[in-house]
Order: structure tokens, then C-alpha cells, then sequence
């Protein structure tokens, strides 16, 4: 349809007979008739479509375009006269622009339309004070009005075609949205800043000038005002370490030149603690996104984060807290990438066999204040916020720390860890973007003993979501570790075990035996894949981990099959069948025995047919109480005796047995 459209357009627009222009006329007229009357919603995407095609080939023209909106218009209002012109032409688009199936569409509609209407001589309005307005700014408006919750499809498939190419409409835009008003400037504002038109309402208004501001930033033409850097990079010694110094001065004032905004950088850093979220995640975006991922990033800009991230942290909306992380990932990847480039020169004087420099140790000082020498030495300050930022989300996880704290922190340690500033984590568990050439200059070891205990605590937290992001980073920090301390880290996890089952054998809760069961998986997942060694723990290797599991749940089961009231009341089956399904859930678990010597195997094949065995040696037990017709309140004939049990209990016995051995 597509190849049709082309060459159908191409031979209309070439032959000029009045058979020609009658057929552009009338379908032009046709895909107006589907856009405006919005009859029916399957035609329109491809009537915008279509419609863009033609302005972009110039079958039809802006001003032939509204003469016949002016005309549909006309015969269906039946008045003698109507005023249609390309605003309004305009805002029916826009109209398609709020549906999530017609947004892109509607998009290419606008960008053509802007496009050809910017040489016609209607497109800038004169207002009453002198000063003049493109045709898009009061349509944009308006419908942001009606449709506040639909910004965002704005700033993607509308604000670029609007602000570009001509900076000059995009300054009018934020004049008319009262700039000077909502943004904190020293001194004069530059003349096309300062006049303002008319008002929406102020919080809305506010929200509209924060996402032209961050489109702006991504279309390039709002840059940071902040720092300006000297065109060398001297080497100067701080104590006993080399540290590359660059001379800057700070610029506070709001500038327009070489087609950009210039903003102070420390303009969004207040935005933060706005209590309207779209604000807070606004100043958070425009604070740490820039084109250049090799831009510095600001003393200001880590001053404002220190003093914001704790609430935005622990903020209550996930999708809020999901965006924290989008930008999180933005600012490592820009601390990665400027880091690696100040370091250039540094990296000549570094010990042969070393991958990484060291962080120096000024970085490690206490402390949100910096000091003076740190702030004249860019490489230091950004270095000494990555260590403040992984001390910071090792407090968050405390015991006493909410639910929102402790899952952000968890998730921002995985995007840390996989930003590639500890040189151990292996290349396959980085991000793509720490896959790329630009790799940090410098590497610190985020594992720790005291971290691994923390990890491990929360690995039996009542919420799923933070025993998962607590395994994601043990094992992480894990694979990361030397060998000798990952041993020495190792050795905590046996204990931590034993003490684990002792709580889950005691209350039976699910999460506690999904939290057993999660750190089996993990310790398999790291265990040797060599043979089983006389003396050794049974946590030594894969096979032995395997074999202990088989031997509790075969265990477990007999005294089930003996007396299921024992059973029921302090050996829970449904955890050893968890901690199997995420053993035999890994990805490489049965390539990895396949791989095995014949002896091996065979071993290996036993012990697991052994399990499925146990499957059904479960289901022999409890099935009786499960097909009972009314299992509610009935008790097998065996427990009548026993009291302290009813059917609730039997009956999640048995379901959670069943359940984790599917």
C-alpha cells in the first residue's frame, strides 16, 4: 500500500489537468473528512498518514489545505461564513495526538504541516503587545490544557518538530510560558525571555515549561551553563597522587547565544525537593542528563543529589522510583565515560600489570560537605560521589529502613555493579552501555563482608521483589570478588543456611522458605563443579549441594508418609522443593551435567530421578485430604487426636508442597 501511495502521488503531483487537481482536492478533502468528524477511529491513523505523505510531496499546500477544511466546516455548520485558518487546521491535528495508536502518525502529520507552513506568509501571528507568535504555540497549549496527562506524548512526536530548526520559536514558547517566573535567575534575563503572554494556570503551566526545558536538553538547545573548560588538562600532584586539574569559572547567568539556552547548572538541583513528583523527576533528568556523556558533571549537581536522593529514594510510587533509576543509569554512564576521559593523562604512569587505577584516598573522606581543593579538582569530586553514593545505598538497606528504601537501594546497586566500576564483575553481566569502548579508569571493589551479611539478612525480607534484587547483587558482588575473599565470604553462607531453615522449619511462612530456597540456588550457582572430596562440606560443590537437598526431602517425606501431624507442624516440604526448582531453573544446569564424565552422570541422573519420585511420593500423601469432597473442615481420621491442628493447616501443607514441585 505503501509503494501504491508512492507512485500514485508522484504522477498526481506532476500532471497538472483539471482532472488532476479535482482527484487532490477531493482526497485531500477525504482525509480531512476522517481526521476532523472522527467517525471512525480504524480509518484515521491511515488518513494522517496519507495526508502527511501529501504535504510532504506538496500535492496539496497549507493554504489550499484550510481553504478546504474552511469549506467541510462550512457545510456542516451551515453558517454563511466560518473562520477556519491554519490554527485551527492545527489543533484538529493535535486532537490525534492524546490516543496512544494515532500519536506517531499524528507526529509525521505535524512535522510536515510545520514544515511547509513556516514560509507561508500567516504562519507568525501578531499579538497585542507587538511581539509575535508561530501558529503552534497557542493549539500546543490548549490541548495541554485539556489533556494534562498526555505530556508526554508531546515532548516525543510534537515539542521536536515545534523547537527546531528555528531557536527563535522555541525562546517564544517559554516567554509565553512565563520563563522568568517558575526558572531562578541573577540579573537581567535575556529580552527573549523576559516578555510573557498570557497564563494557563500555574502548576500546569509549570509542567509544560519543565518538559519543553528537558526536550530542549535532548534536542541540544538548552546546554548547561555551569562550568567552562579550558582547552588543556594540566597534571597537578594532590598529596602523594596525580590528579588532573582544569581551570573553569562558574557562570550563574541565563544566555542565549550560538542557537542554545544556556542554564546555570544548579538551577534543576532546586527542582528536587518540589513536592509535585513530575518536578522532582524533572530536576533529576536535567541535572544529570547531557548529550555529551563526556561532560563533567557539576559541583552543584552532587550537592543537589546528596541532598535529594534520600527522598527520592524512598518515594512511594514504583513508576516514580523506576524513573529514579532510568536517570541513576544516565548519571553512571556519564560518570563512567567523564571520569575515563580526565583520567587520560593519568593512565600513563599506572603499574603495568594494573587494569585499574585505585580511587585515591581523599575520595573515601566523611562527609556530604566538599572541600575546597576537591571542588577545584573535577576527577576527585566525581570519584568521591561515587563512594559517597555506594556508602549511601549500603545504609539504606539496613533493618529499620522502609520497603521503598531498601528495594531502591537494591536496584541501584545492580545498576552500580553493572556500570563497571568494579573491575571483577564479569563483561557478560555489565550494561550495554559498559560493554562499550569507554570504560572507567578507575575500579573499586563494592563486595564486602559486612555488605554479604546485609545481602544475605534480606534474602529472608517478607517482600519477593527485594529477596530477588538481594540474590541479584550477592551473586553479583560475588563473581566480582578474588578468589581468596570470595572463599573467605563463602564460608558465611553454610551458617547463614543452617540458621535460615531453622526459622522457616520453625513458622513454616513462604517467604522465609522462598528465602531458604533462593540462597541454595545462589550457593549452587557459585559452588566447584569438581568431585566430591572425602571430608569435605556438603556445600563444597554442585553435587553435594544436590545430594543434601535429595537426602532432606526424602527424609522429610518419611516422616510425612509416618505421621503427617509432625510433619505439618515442623517439616515444611514446600521449601526444599523450592530451593530444587531454582537449583534445576539455571539456565546451564542440565548442559552442565550432560558435560559430566559417564560416572558422574549416572550419579547425577539417580539423584534426580530420585526427585521426580518424590513428586509423587508427596502427592500419595496428601492426596486423600485434597480430593476430599468437602475438604473444609475435614481432618484425616489419623489427626483426629491432634488438637492443635485443622484444616487450614493441612491444606496449606499440602497445596505449598505441591505448588514448589510442579
Amino acid at each position: 500500500m505503501r509503494q501504491m501511495l508512492l507512485v500514485l502521488t508522484s504522477v498526481i503531483a506532476r500532471d497538472q489537468s483539471l482532472r488532476a487537481i479535482e482527484l487532490r482536492e477531493k482526497t485531500t478533502a477525504c482525509f480531512l473528512d476522517i481526521i476532523c468528524e472522527r467517525e471512525d477511529r480504524i480509518k484515521v491513523k491511515p488518513a494522517l498518514q496519507g495526508l502527511a505523505h501529501f504535504l510532504l510531496k506538496e500535492v496539496v499546500s497549507v493554504s489550499e489545505l484550510v481553504d478546504l477544511y474552511r469549506k467541510q466546516a462550512k457545510h456542516l455548520s451551515g453558517a454563511a461564513e466560518d473562520v477556519a485558518t491554519s490554527q485551527t487546521v492545527f489543533l484538529s491535528f493535535l486532537a490525534w495526538v492524546v490516543h496512544h495508536d494515532t500519536s506517531l502518525s499524528a507526529g509525521h502529520l505535524i512535522k510536515n504541516f510545520l514544515t511547509k507552513a513556516r514560509s507561508s506568509p500567516g504562519y507568525w501571528k501578531q499579538e497585542a503587545n507587538g511581539k509575535r507568535l508561530p501558529l503552534w504555540i497557542e493549539p500546543v497549549a490548549e490541548t495541554l490544557r485539556d489533556w494534562p496527562d498526555r505530556i508526554q506524548e508531546f515532548k516525543t512526536h510534537v515539542f521536536p518538530h515545534c523547537f527546531l530548526p528555528n531557536i527563535a520559536e522555541y525562546t517564544r514558547f517559554l516567554s509565553y510560558l512565563h520563563f522568568g517566573s517558575y526558572v531562578p535567575h541573577n540579573g537581567v534575563l535575556p529580552d527573549e525571555l523576559s516578555e510573557s503572554s498570557r497564563l494557563i494556570d500555574g502548576p500546569m503551566e509549570f509542567r509544560i515549561l519543565l518538559a519543553a526545558i528537558a526536550t530542549g536538553k535532548e534536542l541540544t538547545i538548552v546546554k548547561d551553563n555551569g562550568m567552562e573548560m579550558a582547552p588543556w588538562f594540566g597534571i597537578a600532584r594532590f598529596g602523594h597522587l596525580l590528579t588532573c586539574h582544569s581551570d573553569h569559572k562558574v557562570r550563574n547567568s541565563i544566555e542565549i547565544h550560538d542557537s542554545a539556552v544556556y542554564l546555570p547548572d544548579n538551577i534543576a538541583g532546586k527542582w528536587m525537593t518540589d513536592p509535585e513528583p513530575e518536578v522532582r523527576l524533572a530536576g533529576m533528568f536535567l541535572s544529570v542528563y547531557s548529550t555529551s556523556v563526556t561532560r563533567v558533571v557539576s559541583s552543584s549537581v552532587f550537592q543537589a543529589l546528596k541532598r535529594n536522593l534520600i527522598h527520592l529514594h524512598t518515594d512511594t510510587d514504583a513508576n516514580f522510583r523506576r524513573e529514579v533509576h532510568g536517570y541513576t543509569q544516565k548519571l553512571f554512564d556519564r560518570l563512567r565515560a567523564s571520569t575515563a576521559t580526565l583520567s587520560k593523562g593519568m593512565l600513563k604512569n599506572k603499574v603495568a600489570d594494573q587494569l585499574r587505577l585505585p580511587f585515591p584516598k581523599a575520595a573515601f573522606g566523611s562527609g556530604l560537605s566538599v572541600s575546597h581543593s576537591k571542588q577545584q579538582d573535577s576527577l576527585l569530586e566525581s570519584l568521591s560521589f561515587v563512594v559517597w553514593y555506594i556508602r549511601f545505598l549500603e545504609w539504606e538497606l539496613r533493618p529499620t529502613a522502609s520497603y521503598q528504601s531498601r528495594i531502591t537501594a537494591l536496584r541501584s546497586l545492580i545498576i552500580v555493579l553493572r556500570s563497571g566500576v568494579d573491575p571483577g564483575v564479569p563483561y557478560n553481566s555489565l550494561s550495554k552501555s559498559a560493554q562499550g569502548q569507554l570504560n572507567w579508569a578507575h575500579g573499586i571493589q563494592i563486595g564486602n563482608k559486612k555488605l554479604v551479611r546485609t545481602l544475605l539478612d534480606l534474602i529472608l525480607d517478607p517482600f519477593d521483589d527485594v529477596r530477588d534484587a538481594a540474590v541479584s547483587v550477592l551473586q553479583l558482588c560475588l563473581s566480582a570478588l578474588p578468589e581468596l575473599d570470595k572463599r573467605r565470604v563463602m564460608s558465611a553462607v553454610p551458617p547463614f543456611i543452617v540458621r535460615a531453615e531453622t526459622i522457616m522449619l520453625r513458622t513454616g511462612r513462604a517467604d522465609q522458605a522462598d528465602g531458604v530456597a533462593r540462597a541454595y540456588g545462589m550457593i549452587f550457582s557459585s559452588a566447584e563443579n569438581g568431585e566430591v572430596t572425602l571430608g569435605s562440606s556438603y556445600f563444597s560443590t554442585k553435587f553435594q549441594i544436590f545430594e543434601h537437598l535429595q537426602k532432606q526431602l526424602k527424609d522429610t517425606l518419611a516422616i510425612a508418609h509416618k505421621d503427617l501431624s509432625q510433619a505439618v507442624d515442623g517439616r515444611p516440604v514446600h521449601g526444599i522443593f523450592a530451593a530444587l526448582r531454582y537449583v534445576v531453573d539455571q539456565p546451564d544446569f542440565y548442559a552442565f551435567i550432560s558435560d559430566m564424565s559417564p560416572c558422574a552422570f549416572t550419579n547425577w541422573k539417580s539423584l534426580h530421578g530420585d526427585i521426580v519420585e518424590s513428586i509423587e511420593s508427596l502427592w500419595n500423601c496428601v492426596y486423600h485430604v485434597l480430593c476430599a469432597d468437602a475438604p473444609e473442615g475435614h481432618v484425616p481420621d489419623e489427626l483426629e487426636d491432634e488438637g492443635s491442628l485443622d484444616t487450614k493447616e493441612i491444606l496449606s501443607y499440602s497445596w505449598r508442597g505441591l505448588k514448589e514441585a510442579r
